[in-house]
């Protein structure tokens, strides 16, 4: 389950919520214009190598380039938007959820851990 989807519009993250029932989703928001961003999206791909990863699935919102739907997310859930940000998501809910330094490769791998086993 490590391949990453990118979220572009509504009906896809419809869908994606739809299988949160089923699986647990790892939902990183991006932002292209900023370099901690960056960082913290060199460490998802790192976490993406681990066999903690085969446990989410794993969806990318590039906040600036779909930013309705960035923001959608964040009223949907009542999460305050921050990118780079990180959402563990589980049959329709935040279960989980960081962001900008607290985005690492380890955090990530414990979470999945932690929350799923």
């Amino acid at each position: 389950m490590n391949k990453t989807l990118r979220l572009e519009n509504q009906e896809q993250l419809e869908q994606i919520l739809q299988r949160s029932e089923e699986n647990h989703i790892l939902l990183f928001k991006h932002s292209t214009r900023c370099p901690i961003s960056e960082r913290a999206y060199g460490q998802l791909n790192q976490f993406i190598q681990r066999e903690e990863a085969k446990q989410v699935e794993v969806a990318l919102v590039y906040v600036v380039e779909d930013r309705a739907l960035s923001n959608e997310i964040a009223s949907r859930f009542e999460v305050k938007h921050e990118s780079p940000q990180a959402l563990l998501i589980h049959k329709n809910d935040v279960i989980w959820h960081t962001s900008h330094g607290n985005i690492t490769d380890e955090n990530l791998a414990n979470v999945v851990k932690k929350m799923i086993g």
